[in-house]
């Protein structure tokens, strides 16, 4: 009898313990909060909803801002995903630089005319840029970089103006003698106009023109048919590139007695040559 109770209190104890577990699993794979099974009940933190299934409502105790977790589910350079450091910014829509910097002129502005990037990128002191409403003159070489602003430039280096100071013998038929002169250089378009008076003591005929001592780009002759008359020959004209010094230069076709005149006037500006550059 005393054997047959034992082994009924053995199998009753046994019975009993595995109701219990059932009861209240432990161990892996058993449920509630412990150390196994999906956990249950109200998620905290920075996690909301109910397990087994709780979402993300924060990060570090931070709620992030609208869009931002749809954001950080995009791929780096594709639409919609944000810009970490160092990466790509992609393609955006749409956006507004006035606090950015840094923007290269030479690869980051786009819709610019050939060689403008040049243009904006240049020091105020080089060839190819252009004051404006600076001071200073720009060179002729920085002028000449810029095919449309010749015109600027030109009226930046002023009017070149020049009368004789004495009386110009001429004293050989077989030569022009020249007359004022004015040094502009050699470099844009230059429109030039000048005056000059000539006697002779003999009647004669003179011819004069102006030019640059190669180019003739106006001319004219005039007779004198009696002795010490005072012939007036106004000349201008245009020229590109001057190869020299602008003047009018005139020739006694007829006698050595001829002269260009500086003060037949007696204002001292009878023979005068003005030039200035129009490109």
């Amino acid at each position: 009898m005393k054997k047959f109770l034992a082994l009924f209190f053995v199998l009753w104890g046994s019975w009993a313990f595995a109701q219990a577990v059932g009861q209240f699993p432990i161990g892996p794979g058993a449920g509630g909060g412990g150390g196994g099974g999906a956990p249950s009940g109200s998620a905290g933190g920075d996690l909301s909803g109910t397990y087994p299934n709780p979402t993300v409502a924060k990060v570090a105790g931070v709620t992030p801002g609208t869009g931002v977790a749809a954001a950080l589910g995009n791929n780096i350079g594709s639409a919609g995903a944000p810009v970490v450091f160092n990466g790509a910014l992609g393609t955006p829509s749409s956006g507004t630089l006035s606090s950015a910097t840094g923007l290269p002129i030479s690869t980051g502005v786009s819709g610019l005319g050939t060689n403008q990037t040049t243009f904006l990128a240049a020091n105020l002191t080089v060839n190819g840029a252009l004051k404006l409403n600076g001071s200073g003159t720009p060179s002729q070489a920085a002028c000449a970089d810029l095919s449309n602003a010749g015109t600027y430039c030109a009226i930046s280096s002023g009017v070149t103006t020049n009368s004789l100071s004495g009386d110009v013998a001429m004293n050989n038929t077989a030569n022009y003698f020249d007359g004022p002169s004015v040094a502009q250089g050699s470099t844009g378009t230059w429109m030039a106009t000048g005056t000059v008076v000539t006697k002779d003591t003999a009647a004669s005929a003179i011819a004069c023109k102006l030019w640059d001592g190669t180019t003739v780009f106006a001319s004219s002759q005039q007779n004198m048919a009696t002795t010490n008359v005072a012939l007036t020959f106004s000349l201008s004209g245009v020229i590109v590139s001057p190869a020299g010094n602008i003047r009018i230069s005139c020739r006694d076709l007829s006698a050595t007695s001829g002269s260009i005149k500086f003060n037949e006037s007696g204002n001292s500006k009878d023979s005068t040559v003005t030039a200035w550059r129009v490109q």
